[in-house]
């Protein structure tokens, strides 16, 4: 379904936001 797909999708933003964050701090 359509909601399915838009909470992965969602999901994997999170994911990236989250990496990005860490790598910020890294940085």
């Amino acid at each position: 379904m359509e909601a399915e797909r838009i909470n992965a999708l969602a999901k994997q933003l999170e994911d990236i936001q989250a990496r990005a964050a860490d790598l910020r701090r890294y940085l």
